[in-house]
């Protein structure tokens, strides 16, 4: 039996925008954006995130940590097969993205690699042995355009697979900082501090660096059902390359895009929408796709479930 989704008021969904701009401002900040005492701002954030409507986490942005480049992956399983599939797939650290799907393929995921080296090994040796793993087709992510949960401009990605912008990798401390705020992007430098065993003032020093130049991004993940939408989609479109940056950018100003991103592959641009309902879904399919000239093929899959967003794992289909 479904849970009813909790009710949210003005208050609320000021709060969740707060958090978007800033998953780590102060209270007393995020109160005064919205109009209210920083205790009140802390009491219903924290109900928020208690009904599970919205998430503050910390992840690694591979290009400018130099772990690697993304890549999209979408499978065909066999029948009554796909929860294994996604249970091997969930616990891969190098999986940021993991989702069920309508379409021609049911399970997509976003992979980062550090070479066509590592991609030929992943799709060749590794995924073909998950019991449940028919087929796959993959394609390399060139360029981000928009993400939802990463607010600086992502790094464009070279004909080597690495990013045009000279990356700095993270030491050990800078790892166990990551893990921490995997756990709670909101975690304070005290407990931080505490937790690791180093001073506060190293924490905050950290903290603040890995976050200011982009190897580190706080991303607040929310429950799209309890907002009102209730269509997530990934759109793959085929497009001519003449007309590429013109649609990216008529895209990427779209408040229903949430990512966007060039790809080498089956189609030329990817995106996961957001939209309130199946109507919805066709005005925007008809109305904002249809008119774009240079579109020349469109394939629109459900997420069904979401399974990993921002490398947090967030359920699995039946749990």
């Amino acid at each position: 039996m479904e849970t009813a989704a909790p009710v949210l008021d003005d208050t609320d969904r000021a709060l969740i925008t707060e958090l978007q701009r800033d998953g780590r401002a102060s209270w007393n900040h995020i109160g005064r954006g919205v109009g209210i005492a920083d205790t009140t701002a802390s009491r219903r954030a924290q109900r928020l995130m208690g009904d599970g409507v919205v998430r503050v986490v910390g992840g690694l942005d591979p290009l400018r940590c130099n772990l690697g480049y993304p890549v999209l992956i979408r499978m065909r399983t066999s029948p009554g097969r796909i929860g294994n599939v996604l249970d091997e797939l969930a616990v891969r650290e190098d999986v940021r993205f993991l989702a069920v799907v309508t379409g021609t393929s049911d399970v997509v995921a976003e992979l980062i690699v550090t070479s066509q080296q590592h991609l030929a090994r992943v799709v060749l040796d590794e995924l073909h042995v998950v019991e449940g793993v028919e087929s796959t087709v993959t394609s390399t992510v060139m360029r981000h355009y928009k993400l939802s949960h990463h607010e600086r401009p992502a790094l464009p990605v070279g004909p080597d697979g690495r990013p045009e912008v000279a990356a700095d990798p993270l030491d050990e401390i800078d790892h166990r900082i990551v893990g921490e705020l995997a756990r709670d992007g909101r975690m304070s430098v005290a407990t931080l501090a505490a937790n690791l065993g180093i001073s506060e003032s190293m924490a905050r020093r950290r903290v603040d660096a890995l976050i200011s130049d982009g190897r580190v991004v706080i991303s607040t993940l929310l429950d799209a059902d309890a907002l009102g939408y209730h269509v997530e989609a990934l759109v793959w479109l085929g497009v001519d390359f003449g007309c590429l940056e013109t649609v990216a950018d008529q895209l990427r100003q779209r408040p229903e895009v949430r990512y966007l991103a060039a790809s080498a592959g089956e189609a030329e641009l990817v995106a996961e929408v957001l939209l309130r309902d199946q109507a919805d879904l066709y005005r925007f399919a008809t109305t904002v796709l249809g008119r774009m000239e240079g579109i020349r093929r469109t394939e629109l899959s459900l997420e069904l479930e979401v399974v990993k967003r921002a490398w947090i794992r967030l359920t699995r289909l039946g749990d």
